[in-house]
């Protein structure tokens, strides 16, 4: 994580460092991405970046972070806003799900980034369990809301339940990565009816 007296910097200097960091991660990924180069384009020298910064994966980590808080900012909640009666949950979760994901592909850039960079976010030691807190709390959410409607099974534990919806998530956006597909709307909304199809599989009673 990057050191709290980078977050003491200017907004708009820190968004342009990231800018700056984002751009080569994506076109060069995290090992091969030029620490140097980055730095000579936001008129960093090396001293004040190691005065902000541990090693090249905390500014990564500082990217992945922005990447996400930007796009969740910009985004539907996922659970109902409105109380739901038990025939209103799934269509209701399924209806506003789709509608997140269609809301992301909105932003290309943020997608294309991830897309470059799914295999090292979920890699990284350090990204890996943010991240996956992050899906553990909108799964845990979901589980909680469903159990209290009676549309959620309760022979397992939650946590296991988040657990197999985490890594069902993971495994279908892979395959989305992998499969190359422009991400039209009509392809977002597919891929959507899958994830919670399976979601759904995977928590009814």
């Amino acid at each position: 994580m990057p050191l709290e007296r980078f977050y003491k910097l200017p907004e708009a200097r820190r968004a342009e460092l990231l800018r700056i960091a984002l751009h080569e991660f994506t076109e060069k990924g995290i090992e091969g991405a030029s620490l140097n180069a980055i730095l000579a384009k936001a008129g960093l020298s090396k001293g004040a970046y190691y005065y902000y910064f541990v090693d090249k994966e905390d500014l990564f980590t500082a990217v992945a972070e922005d990447m996400y808080d930007r796009l969740e900012a910009q985004l539907p909640p996922l659970l109902p806003q409105q109380p739901v009666s038990a025939e209103e949950f799934w269509p209701s979760l399924e209806q506003t799900f789709s509608a997140w994901l269609v809301a992301a592909s909105k932003f290309p850039e943020l997608l294309g980034a991830f897309r470059q960079l799914s295999q090292q976010l979920r890699a990284s030691p350090r990204l890996a369990p943010m991240l996956r807190r992050r899906q553990e709390e909108q799964f845990r959410s979901v589980i909680q809301l469903g159990r209290k409607l009676g549309c959620v099974r309760t022979d397992l534990p939650v946590e296991l339940l988040v657990s197999l919806m985490v890594v069902s998530d993971s495994v279908l956006d892979e395959a989305l990565v992998a499969s190359r597909k422009t991400l039209s709307e009509a392809v977002v909304r597919k891929h959507a009816r899958v994830v919670f199809d399976t979601y759904q599989r995977l928590l009814c009673p």
